[in-house]
């Protein structure tokens, strides 16, 4: 259908745009210290940070989505992209993602297709705040770092699946470069097929607590 191909090409062009912002926050925003220390405290490299794209969510109820429709685009696509929650009061939307550090999630191809982001204040809840499902992101169906692991994947013959995001960041940091992430969701057979394309060797890295 060219009309819903051209629909998913604008969230696509959307997400790409919305991460481009949230890692240009985090590089230049003044009120990013925080989010900054608490990268270079968990040891991620200003390289590593360009890599994985990670950005910053600032602590505002509407900015990002006023830069987005000064774009071109709508409020609609805004929170078809997940990056918008509808309000309940009273009409309009205001931004899913506040003070947050922010993981954009590609899919194997490498286009963005979701966030996860994090909290940085210690009673900030939830700790991870993720993007709802869309027409682009499964979360049941995408692996976080794929688009970055599969060639080392494939010349290894071997894939390590970990949790969460930042497992996955500083692994690949540290030269494991075959590492993708479940992302906090139990490991799917939707997963299991993705990561089949590549390899049939599979080892898991999970944490050793009752998610893990």
């Amino acid at each position: 259908d060219p009309k819903l191909q051209s629909k998913k090409q604008r969230l696509f062009d959307l997400l790409k745009l919305a991460a481009r912002v949230y890692h240009r926050l985090l590089l230049e925003h003044p009120k990013a210290d925080q989010p900054r220390k608490y990268l270079e405290q968990r040891g991620v490299s200003p390289e590593t940070v360009d890599t994985f794209q990670i950005g910053y969510a600032p602590e505002s109820w509407e900015g990002v989505s006023t830069y987005l429709k000064s774009k071109g685009f709508m409020d609609e696509e805004i929170f078809e992209s997940g990056l918008t929650v509808r309000r309940e009061q009273r009409a309009g939307f205001y931004d899913r993602f506040r003070h947050r550090i922010m993981f954009p999630v590609h899919d194997h191809l490498g286009r963005v297709v979701g966030f996860g982001g994090r909290a940085l204040e210690p009673n900030q809840t939830p700790k991870y705040v993720n993007t709802p499902q869309t027409a682009l992101y499964s979360k049941s169906g995408i692996l976080y770092g794929l688009h970055l692991a599969k060639t080392a994947i494939k010349s290894q013959s071997r894939a390590v699946i970990v949790e969460g995001y930042m497992d996955t960041v500083v692994s690949y940091q540290a030269g494991v470069r075959c590492v993708v992430a479940s992302s906090g969701t139990a490991l799917t057979i939707d997963q299991l097929k993705l990561l089949h394309r590549y390899t049939q060797t599979i080892a898991l890295a999970f944490d050793t607590d009752l998610a893990g």
